[in-house]
């Protein structure tokens, strides 16, 4: 797959979470945050070239699309729940927290220049 197929992949796949974690549906204790994140996100050059991935309530990228590789890779991640988000150094137990918000434009801010 050439680099152009790729970033076709990936955003098709960021349009799919946003789709899926919008807020006609019922999440819970996510609430409409997750899908507050992707909105922005979707935006965001630097991240449309990673391929996306939500596990719980968290919002992680890879650069292979394999999840066998999701929380190896060495990517920042976003936790999401009602009315907040913190950003990790990684994804699962070894992320340490950077940043914790209330402002999803701030978390992804903190996401893109983590990976800059």
């Amino acid at each position: 797959m050439d680099a152009r197929q790729w970033q076709r992949r990936c955003r098709g796949e960021w349009a799919e979470l946003v789709q899926a974690w919008g807020p006609e549906r019922d999440h819970g204790w996510v609430g409409p945050s997750l899908h507050r994140l992707l909105e922005l996100a979707v935006a965001e050059p630097t991240l449309m070239r990673l391929w996306p991935y939500t596990s719980m309530n968290v919002l992680g990228l890879s650069a292979t699309g394999d999840f066998r590789d999701y929380g190896q890779e060495p990517f920042p991640a976003v936790t999401c729940w009602e009315g907040g988000y913190r950003v990790l150094a990684a994804p699962g137990a070894r992320g340490e927290p950077v940043l914790e918000t209330t402002d999803p434009a701030e978390a992804l801010a903190c996401l893109v220049g983590m990976l800059d």
